[in-house]
């Protein structure tokens, strides 16, 4: 150990309540090197502090109480320290949980939320769902937001945090029932490595605040009496319910073909509900959303036209097999209605119709 590592662990000794017995507990439970790191990480002494009392309260194991001081280690971690600092108790331990368990991965993701817009970083370091496991969420999305290759983003993680949190806070408001509040995290926490999983629960989350922000019952990821599974479902007065399934497209939706793929992957997704029930498609996109649907055609093409244009071309047999149903009877749930919403949940221009009225016209 370094001679300021010996500085800090006499320092350590007196400020902290049992002080001794915490250093000797963690000398028994860490290899040199790791115990080395606890002490001899450049640290201001509240931040080494804070990780031995988590780690003392049981918030933190030893190991992860060192990988913790290792990537807080540093003037070029001071963002970050900062920026735990100036959260509650409970989320600083949320912090250094997510930092001992994802290492300089989490680190990262704390100081990108703590400059992104809206309360960002305490939304999620507070977020909490009856239910799930929210460790394991706040990992996965520091691990896939790290990686250069995945398709989610700090942004969307920024995003998403905010939306579980308003869930969370819905639900524990008299006003408002949100039934399975916890499904919109499980397919995160149960496939970690999938981004597009991960933009898909954005989604849903996002969507969920929408509906029970207007109305009284929404339920996630609803039973059904067939084999159909939509994202929601939202209970109106008259009895007539609106189920929904959300698609996101991953970065631009710049073209009709990607607004097709998306009404093919729902198709079935509203199967088994009543015939008075409504069915919506929402698509959203990770990006930007274009004007012009096809670009290879004169002036702007809205996602409508788009979509007769597919569908014609579908009945032509000289355009060859576009996936598409050349007949109504074709789809499992001719009946629904495509909605192509911004990031405001609003309907883009031409971007709302029937699958039953498209065919109809062409």
């Amino acid at each position: 150990m370094t001679d300021g590592g010996q500085r800090n662990l006499k320092e350590t000794l007196e400020d902290i309540d049992q002080g001794g017995r915490t250093a000797a507990e963690l000398q028994r439970q860490l290899d040199t090197d790791e115990f080395q790191a606890v002490y001899d990480a450049d640290l201001p002494d509240d931040t080494r502090n804070s990780l031995l009392r988590a780690q003392s309260d049981g918030d933190l194991s030893a190991p992860e109480m060192a990988r913790a001081a290792r990537s807080l280690d540093g003037t070029d971690n001071k963002d970050v320290r900062e920026a735990i600092r100036d959260l509650e108790d409970a989320q600083q331990r949320n912090s250094y949980k997510l930092v001992g368990e994802t290492g300089d991965e989490g680190a990262k993701l704390i100081n990108e939320l703590d400059q992104a817009d809206g309360n960002s970083l305490r939304s999620f370091t507070q977020a909490d769902l009856q239910d799930a496991d929210m460790t394991e969420w706040r990992s996965a999305l520091a691990r896939r937001s790290a990686d250069p290759d995945s398709a989610v983003k700090p942004e969307d993680v920024a995003q998403y945090a905010r939306d579980v949190r308003e869930i969370q806070r819905l639900t524990e408001s008299d006003s408002t029932t949100i039934n399975n509040p916890n499904r919109v995290v499980q397919e995160t926490i149960e496939n970690p490595g999938d981004g597009g999983q991960i933009l898909g629960q954005q989604l849903e989350a996002r969507r969920t605040v929408h509906y029970a922000r207007n109305n009284d019952d929404v339920t996630v990821d609803p039973n059904t009496p067939g084999n159909g599974e939509p994202d929601l479902r939202i209970s109106r007065g008259s009895g007539n319910n609106l189920y929904v399934e959300n698609k996101i497209v991953e970065g631009d939706l710049d073209g009709g073909l990607k607004v097709k793929d998306k009404i093919i992957e729902a198709d079935g997704s509203f199967d088994g509900i009543s015939s008075s029930d409504d069915s919506v498609v929402e698509i959203n996109a990770q990006g930007d959303i274009t004007n012009d649907f096809n670009a290879n055609a004169p002036g702007q093409t809205t996602a409508r036209e788009s979509f007769k244009d597919l569908v014609r071309a579908q009945k032509d047999p000289a355009e060859g097999d576009l996936g598409l149903p050349t007949r109504i009877s074709g789809y499992d749930n001719p009946d629904m209605t495509v909605r192509i919403i911004d990031q405001n949940g609003n309907v883009v221009e031409g971007g709302g119709f029937s699958i039953r009225a498209v065919y109809q016209e062409v």
